[in-house]
């Protein structure tokens, strides 16, 4: 409803989808935008750079161990292929 509301006053609304792309994105394009009918024209993902080098597939990351030192370097090439994935 808010967002209907936005764009009666607005030619833009953002809306903040929460945290996670398995709660937040995935209740805002399944549920929000299949039940409003409203199609979102951009989305803006906020990631972290460690989450990008460990999507790199390069290193092996084990809970409880220490991150591998690779992965503690400025790499941008680990951050193009997380960026792949």
């Amino acid at each position: 409803m808010a967002d209907y509301v936005g764009l009666e006053y607005s030619d833009y609304v953002i809306t903040e989808a929460g945290f996670g792309a398995d709660m937040g994105a995935e209740r805002l394009f399944n549920v929000k935008c299949r039940i409003s009918g409203l199609k979102p024209d951009a989305a803006v993902l906020v990631v972290t750079v460690r989450a990008l080098k460990s999507h790199s597939g390069l290193y092996k990351i084990v809970p409880g161990k220490p991150l591998p030192d690779g992965m503690l370097q400025e790499s941008p090439q680990m951050l193009r292929q997380g960026l792949q994935t």
